[in-house]
């Protein structure tokens, strides 16, 4: 993933996935934190599950997180309906990248949106002011990105002011 391709991302979506090369996710930024809720987790335990984890429909063979650790190609504009181990469905629009070293998949970057139907939000609403989901107590945070490129200074303090 390019400089570019990281910028538009970051416009084009709403939510970011970091996992390592076994799908477990390293760092997550959610819009709606809520989801994680719905879910049935904390932002504790999804922070320590893989990706298939916490889907019904989702595996190894369908996950697009998976797909690019194993090809380590790139899967863009995906379109997903995601449902919850209780349930809870919702469609998914994502764009998956290969975190590459040495020519090997270490990992995966996913920026997505997620789209919901209205009796949906409204649900979700009821924990907006809940303590817990307004913090996604991550390990990384925006803050830990280091560099010296002049153009991803840019982008991220871009993202911070998201």
């Amino acid at each position: 993933m390019d400089l570019q391709q990281f910028a538009q991302a970051l416009n084009e979506f709403d939510n970011v996935l970091i996992t390592d090369d076994k799908g477990c996710t390293i760092f997550y930024d959610l819009a709606d934190l809520n989801i994680l809720m719905e879910i049935g987790l904390t932002p504790d335990e999804f922070f320590h599950s893989t990706v298939t984890d916490n889907y019904q429909n989702l595996s190894p063979e369908t996950s697009s997180v998976f797909k690019v650790l194993q090809t380590g190609q790139p899967i863009l504009y995906y379109e997903q309906q995601l449902t919850t181990l209780n349930g809870f469905s919702y469609l998914s629009l994502s764009s998956t990248y290969p975190i590459m070293e040495q020519d090997k998949s270490v990992g995966a970057i996913e920026f997505s949106k997620h789209f919901y139907e209205s009796k949906q939000i409204k649900y979700l609403d009821n924990f907006l002011g809940h303590k817990l989901y307004r913090d996604n107590y991550t390990t990384y945070r925006l803050e830990d990105f280091i560099t010296t490129n002049a153009d991803m200074k840019e982008q991220l303090d871009k993202a911070r002011r998201m």
